[in-house]
Parts: C-alpha cells; structure tokens; sequence
C-alpha cells in the first residue's frame, strides 16, 4: 500500500477547507438576500413622513418566523415595527386563533381548514419552519399572540375573518388589557357596521380593495372607523384619496411594497400603511 505524504494530506485539507468556505458562504448569501428585499421606508419618502405614518408588517414580511405567531411579534420589534396585522379565525369548538388563510394546507401541510377542528386538534400540526434551528411552531390562540404584543407595546390590526362570537373576542380584547390599543378590522360590511355601533370606542377598518364613491358614502355609518384598502392597485388612485380626505376621512392601506406607491399615499396622509417590504425607519 502507498504510503500517504503530510504533503497530500494538507493539500487535501486544503481541499476541504476550500469546499467549506464556499458552501459556508453560499448559505451566508441565501439568509442575507432573503432579508435584503426588506428597505428602509426613509430611503423612498422624507424622515418626517416615516415618523408620522404608523408601519405596519404584514403576513409576508417575516423572514424568520410565520406570521401570527409569538415568535413573530419578537421578529417585528427586532425590526422596528410598533403595530402588527393579525389574522384571527375561529376554531370548531369556538376558540379564536391567529392563522392567515382558511385552509391549512400552505402553512401546516394538514387538509381541511381551521373551522373544521378543535383547537386542541390543531396543537398537532405543525407550522411550516423558516428556519430549521428555531422551536416548532404551532398555531396560538388569539390571547396568547395578544399578551406577546402587551409585552412589547406592539399595536395589533386584527383582521376579524369570521365576525361572529364577537362578544368572546372582546372578552379576550379586555382580559389581556389591549381594548383601547387593538385595532378591528373587517371585510364585511354589515357586521363591522354593528361592531362600530356596539362598540364605538374601539378603532376600526373597513378592509376593501378599492376605494369609490359607494364606500366613501358607506363609511358615515361606521363610528371611529376609517377604510383600508388595497394599497398595490392603481385603481386608488390620488383623486379619490383626496375625496376621503376632503371628507374628514382617514385612510390606511396594505400590500404597500412599491416605491412609487409608498410615495403618494404618504404624500397625501395614510395614517397606517401595511407593507412586507418597508422597514419603518
């Protein structure tokens, strides 16, 4: 058998070493890009607009963690963020959690939707990781991911997806002190209607994905409530957002992730902007 030199041994070392770095740094390149698309809002509108806009990171945002978890609520403080949206659902057995979508196929690989089990059923499935070292996530109840946000003087949008059992939902609102700072939102408008009218002092969003003539004359109905809407589609465009604003109305919108976009809804006032790019500094 040949005997092996110390000179082949380090030239395989070497080798080795090579192989190490470059594997090393192409992971260094993939966690970094994935956080590279995230921009400071101040490198497209004035400081002084980013210190009066309330940013709000949206489902998409995080690189971390899923959204509408505890873990996330850490990832938007680390971030800046002084408020985030929240997805709330109910479970079979009444219980209000934070989960985007209905079905939970994209974020657990489960069938069905979360209405169709228990919540003690939904323990058993797994969140997606975004990153392998972190703790299994699971999906939390509503009080859970609120208590986190109290923790952290973090503001929640919570976007009501089923607005029923709401009597529970504001139970939970006072119980983890967050009734003055929490934020409603709904889609349909006949029971945001009657959550603004039973609950007047509770800030409220009327989520739409364009803003016309029919929901600026709607919005009189709602008390201490404004509209949300659809912030990538050219159709809300500068005429009509001074319509609201000549009428006294606040405007907020999501999926704000353009330059150009992010632009005329600061220069003509939005108060929240939800986006998955910005970062509000």
């Amino acid at each position: 058998m040949k005997k092996i030199k110390w000179k082949d041994i380090k030239i395989i070392l070497l080798i080795l070493a090579c192989v190490l770095f470059v594997v090393d740094g192409a992971y260094l390149w993939i966690t970094t890009s994935k956080t590279s698309d995230h921009i400071k809002a101040s490198e497209h509108i004035a400081q002084v607009n980013v210190e009066k806009i309330n940013f709000i990171s949206g489902n998409d945002y995080f690189v971390k963690y899923p959204p509408n978890t505890v873990y996330a609520i850490d990832e938007a403080v680390e971030n800046g963020f002084e408020s985030v949206l929240l997805d709330v659902r109910l479970t079979k057995d009444k219980k209000w959690v934070c989960f985007k979508d209905e079905s939970l196929l994209e974020a657990t690989g489960q069938e069905g939707n979360v209405r169709d089990y228990t919540y003690f059923d939904l323990l058993k499935f797994s969140l997606k990781k975004k990153e392998e070292e972190m703790t299994t996530p699971v999906i939390n109840l509503l009080d859970e991911v609120l208590k986190k946000c109290a923790e952290n003087a973090v503001l929640p949008i919570i976007y009501v997806h089923t607005p029923q059992e709401i009597e529970s939902l504001i139970e939970i609102l006072k119980n983890t002190s967050m009734i003055s700072d929490a934020t409603v939102m709904m889609e349909n408008y006949d029971s945001l209607v009657d959550f603004s009218q039973k609950y007047p002092n509770i800030k409220t969003l009327y989520r739409v994905s364009t803003v016309d003539s029919v929901v600026i004359d709607s919005l009189r109905m709602i008390e201490n409530g404004t509209v949300c809407f659809d912030g990538s589609l050219e159709d809300n465009d500068a005429e009509m957002l001074l319509t609201l604003k000549e009428n006294k109305y606040n405007f907020s919108c999501y999926n704000v992730n353009e330059p150009e976009r992010l632009k005329l809804y600061t220069s003509i006032g939005a108060v929240n902007i939800i986006t998955d790019k910005y970062i509000p500094q």
